[in-house]
């Protein structure tokens, strides 16, 4: 991270790869608007002027257009001169699916990508430098921002094979993970205890009145994606094998207790349970699917048992 306003960038969440914040601030008026721009219709700027309304009691009119050659989204009272401000911008035709840059001046603020997923998440950057103005409602703080994640894969997972989850509290904690950038929901919709999804012509998930429809889990699906997160399924290690065309989707998952204080694959919860085996077959050669390795509690599940992330 460049030195330039060091204190100020490491308050963004999550922290940019290289930032520094600059003297100018924007404050809005009357005239100010956000213009964006992609090859197909984006929610970048929809989701930033509600959450500026929401936050600082300002509607900001949203003005979309199309554009070819990336993406980009302004917030300022006058498009052509920022967009002219904004001139020596390198282009984002290189840029990563998920890398952005973001400037804010006097002018206003500018986001240029080459995908609408990142150009969201510039826009939850450029949410973050926002700070109460006594006239204006709010102002944006100076920046530089280029940025793009550390990780491939940033994932929160909704145990609803567990617990009901109604699906207004599942799309609030997506739009809660979006605006930390995070990119995929995984989704764990059954277990012994329970079925989060009801079939139609399974009687899987008929017994829970709080389970989702085919219909329910199709909307989600489609406002998952708007977020810019990716939903995908996961299953324990010891499931009916995926079939070839669903491997890149779904997830299995290999869960290490503390038991003993060994968290590893030799851990003997997972001797136990069977896992070992879908270890050995998950780690061969020519096996293409995806798995994660998860720490839990003690099978006891006693307080104070969790296994160390780092370990897991």
């Amino acid at each position: 991270m460049d030195t330039g306003g060091e204190d100020a960038a490491g308050k963004l969440l999550p922290r940019p790869h290289k930032a520094a914040i600059m003297p100018d601030v924007f404050t809005p008026g009357e005239e100010c608007v956000i213009l964006c721009g992609a090859p197909e219709p984006c929610f970048a700027g929809k989701r930033l002027a509600a959450m500026i309304e929401k936050e600082w009691s300002v509607r900001l009119p949203v003005r979309t257009e199309h554009s070819e050659g990336g993406c980009f989204l302004l917030v300022g009272g006058s498009p052509e001169r920022l967009l002219e401000s904004c001139a020596d911008m390198p282009e984002a035709a290189g840029f990563a699916d998920e890398e952005y840059l973001l400037r804010v001046g006097r002018d206003g603020a500018f986001i240029k990508s080459r995908t609408p997923r990142a150009l969201l998440w510039g826009a939850m950057t450029l949410r973050q430098l926002a700070a109460p103005h006594d006239t204006a409602g709010f102002s944006l703080q100076g920046a530089e921002i280029h940025d793009r994640p550390r990780y491939g894969l940033r994932g929160f997972m909704i145990d609803s094979g567990r617990a009901p989850n109604s699906i207004q509290k599942i799309k609030r904690i997506i739009r809660i993970c979006s605006t930390f950038k995070l990119n995929s929901l995984l989704f764990r919709e059954g277990d012994d205890e329970m079925n989060a999804v009801r079939y139609k012509s399974n009687r899987l998930g008929s017994l829970n009145p709080f389970a989702l429809t085919v219909e329910e889990l199709s909307e989600l699906s489609d406002y998952t994606l708007k977020h810019g997160i990716d939903v995908s399924p996961i299953v324990w290690s010891d499931a009916p094998e995926t079939p070839d065309e669903y491997r890149d989707s779904v997830y299995r998952c290999l869960w290490s207790y503390a038991d003993g204080g060994k968290i590893d694959f030799e851990n003997e919860h997972l001797a136990r349970s069977g896992q070992e085996e879908a270890f050995r077959v998950l780690s061969q050669r020519d096996r293409n699917e995806r798995a994660l390795m998860a720490g839990g509690s003690g099978s006891g599940h006693t307080p104070y048992s969790k296994s160390p992330c780092e370990a897991a």
